[in-house]
């Protein structure tokens, strides 16, 4: 048998495979896309709208266009379920819900805001969670502990404060919080911890080093004279937050301290036995 080799078409490269034309679209076909074009646009204006509500501190609108919000991308959601990129509403839309019931007052009504954000959050990523959410995580549980604060309840207020630590790229935010709910409740040893913690990630927190040395100096002690004694280390921590901030609000406070205080340094502490 002869075989031909047709050198003329060795150039010529691959040639794609034919395919049939896609069959034109039904009528219901068309009206479902168009539905879906036009949520989608919804959805993205009440984005824009109830950002600039947020950020002009315009809560009550806030609440209202977030509220719309959520309607109109669960509504998208239910409408084409099977399609992953509408899956109902977004964390962060009940982080927007949430900011505006915090910042309005009703304090409940943003815990279970901020815990809706957190638990779809929780949901859908399981394991992975994304670097976006992990700081939608840390700044949502941050402000859920703030309105649990607000509501007077400190030990769940410390219990987000926590769980925002582990997941903010920028946790000193968190311990911040921490130390200085501590503080005010009265737990001095725990305010030192929890501010040292904030101090060393992120040195340049002045109220941090202001919290630590009025704890440090808040255990302080009478001694044999009526002097009262404080350890160097509650010094150093007001010393530095008058460094970083002169005309700070607690630099009178921080000032009067210093000057009543009379310091012991480690080595000058008795020793136990």
């Amino acid at each position: 048998m002869w075989r031909f080799i047709l050198t003329g078409l060795l150039w010529a490269g691959s040639i794609s495979a034919q395919t049939s034309p896609a069959p034109p679209l039904t009528k219901d076909q068309s009206e479902a896309i168009k539905a879906e074009n036009a949520a989608i646009v919804e959805i993205n204006g009440l984005i824009a709208q109830t950002n600039a509500a947020a950020q002009a501190k315009d809560w009550p609108k806030a609440k209202d266009l977030a509220g719309k919000l959520i309607a109109a991308s669960a509504k998208l959601g239910a409408a084409d379920p099977d399609n992953p990129n509408f899956h109902g509403s977004e964390p962060e839309y009940y982080k927007l819900l949430g900011d505006a019931h915090l910042n309005l007052g009703e304090y409940a009504e943003a815990v279970a805001a901020y815990e809706k954000c957190t638990g779809l959050i929780r949901v859908r990523a399981g394991d992975k969670v994304s670097t976006e959410h992990k700081k939608t995580m840390g700044v949502a549980l941050v402000s859920e502990g703030n309105a649990w604060l607000k509501s007077g309840d400190s030990k769940k207020a410390i219990a987000c404060y926590e769980q925002a630590a582990g997941y903010d790229p920028h946790p000193a935010t968190a311990w911040f919080n921490i130390c200085a709910t501590e503080y005010n409740a009265g737990n001095m040893d725990d305010a030192v911890v929890a501010a040292g913690k904030c101090i060393a990630l992120d040195p340049t927190k002045a109220d941090a080093y202001f919290i630590k040395g009025s704890a440090l100096f808040a255990n302080g002690t009478l001694d044999a004279s009526g002097k009262f004694v404080v350890p160097a280390e509650a010094t150093a921590a007001l010393q530095k937050y008058l460094e970083l901030a002169p005309n700070g609000n607690h630099a009178n406070d921080a000032k009067q301290m210093l000057d009543y205080a009379v310091v012991v340094k480690p080595t000058d502490q008795p020793k136990t036995p």
